[in-house]
C-alpha cells in the first residue's frame, strides 16, 4: 500500500474491504466476539455466538493468555520471555472508531510524541492483509529519557478492519528496550487475525 493510499484511507475513515476464502488448516486459533468473553486458546476456533462475528487469530507460543476481564478489551496476552514481562492487548470497536489519524494521534500522546499530520502518519504506515481484514500497523518510539517526553516508552499497534466494518486493535506498549525486544512477535501476531464468516 503506497503512501497516497494510506493518506485516502485516512481521509476516508474506513478500509476497501474483501472477503478471502481460507483453506489452510487453523494451528492454536483463538476465536473472539466483539463482546468481550474471554477463553482459553484451543487448538482449533469454534463458532462465534449467534449475532457475533468471527474473527480467529493464532496465539504465538510462549504468550500467556490472561483469564482476567478487563474493560474494553476482548483479550489479552503476557510474553514473559526477555527483560521484562509485556502485555498484547486486543479489543474492538463497531466502525471507525474515531477515525485511523485520531487514534494515532492519541497513541502518539501516549509516548510522548506530538501530534502528527495525516502525511506523516501514512509514512509511519505499513498494511495488513489477511483473510477478510485489512488494515496496518506502526512502531511508535516516544522521546529518549531526558527529552522533552515524559519516559522512554514505545508502542506497536495495528488497526485492523473486518467486511461487518468492525475496528480491531492489537497493542503492545511499554519501556522502549522491552517492547523492541518483542516486536516482530506482535506484529507476525496481527497478520494472522482473518476473518471467517459473516454475522449469523
Amino acid at each position: 500500500m503506497d503512501r497516497w493510499a494510506l493518506k485516502v484511507w485516512i481521509v476516508g475513515g474506513g478500509l476497501l474491504l474483501a472477503l478471502l476464502g481460507c483453506d489452510e488448516e487453523e494451528i492454536r486459533a483463538y476465536q473472539a466476539p466483539k463482546d468481550p468473553v474471554i477463553q482459553q486458546p484451543v487448538a482449533a476456533a469454534s463458532d462465534a455466538p449467534t449475532g457475533q462475528a468471527k474473527m480467529r487469530w493464532d496465539v504465538p507460543d510462549g504468550w500467556e493468555h490472561v483469564p482476567e476481564k478487563r474493560p474494553m478489551r476482548v483479550a489479552t496476552y503476557r510474553i514473559n520471555a526477555g527483560s521484562q514481562p509485556l502485555e498484547v492487548v486486543v479489543s474492538s470497536f463497531p466502525g471507525d472508531a474515531g477515525g485511523l489519524l485520531a487514534n494515532v494521534n492519541r497513541w502518539r500522546g501516549q509516548v510522548g510524541l506530538e501530534p502528527a499530520d495525516e502525511a506523516t502518519v501514512a509514512d509511519s504506515l505499513t498494511a495488513i492483509e489477511n483473510e477478510g481484514v485489512r488494515g496496518v500497523w506502526m512502531d511508535l518510539i516516544g522521546p529518549e529519557p531526558g527529552d522533552a517526553g515524559p519516559t522512554d516508552n514505545r508502542m506497536v499497534a495495528a488497526i485492523l478492519r473486518d467486511p461487518t466494518g468492525t475496528s480491531w486493535f492489537v497493542k503492545a506498549a511499554g519501556p522502549s528496550q522491552v517492547v523492541a525486544e518483542h516486536r516482530d512477535a506482535v506484529v507476525e501476531f496481527a497478520r494472522t487475525f482473518r476473518f471467517s464468516g459473516g454475522r449469523q
